[in-house]
């Protein structure tokens, strides 16, 4: 059941050559010190969060926009609270936005707002 619990869609991380694996640690560590549920990964890269994260966790991985499409519509049909989607602009995770919630579509471009929405999600109040 999933009702109520919240997810993390994470989609590659680009432009920050030479520090991805750095990077793919702190976010797990992050998830691990989180109340998110479910994580959905989209992409090769991103693929190595499922065996860096070590809290009994959900997780999806998806190849292609099909699959993450699908797996998003799944999570909402099921009843998941929240969602969370952050990844560099090659994984376009826009356009999973845009087919789950046509309705309610957002676009962060700003890495502030996307840090504050991420450390809501997470059961964190965020300084400022």
């Amino acid at each position: 059941m999933t009702a109520g619990q919240k997810a993390a869609i994470l989609g590659d991380i680009a432009g920050i050559k030479g520090y991805e694996e750095e990077m793919y640690q702190m976010i797990a560590k992050s998830i691990d010190e989180s109340d998110i549920d479910i994580l959905v990964t989209f992409g090769p890269d991103s693929r190595r969060l499922g065996t860096m994260v070590k809290k009994p966790i959900r997780m999806i991985h998806c190849t292609n926009r099909e699959e993450l499409d699908k797996a998003v519509k799944s999570l909402k049909k099921e009843g998941v609270q929240a969602f969370l989607f952050k990844g560099s602009r090659i994984r376009r995770l826009e356009e999973s936005i845009k087919a789950a919630f046509p309705l309610v579509y957002y676009r962060m471009m700003i890495p502030e707002k996307a840090k504050f929405y991420f450390a809501v999600l997470c059961g964190a109040i965020p300084e400022f």
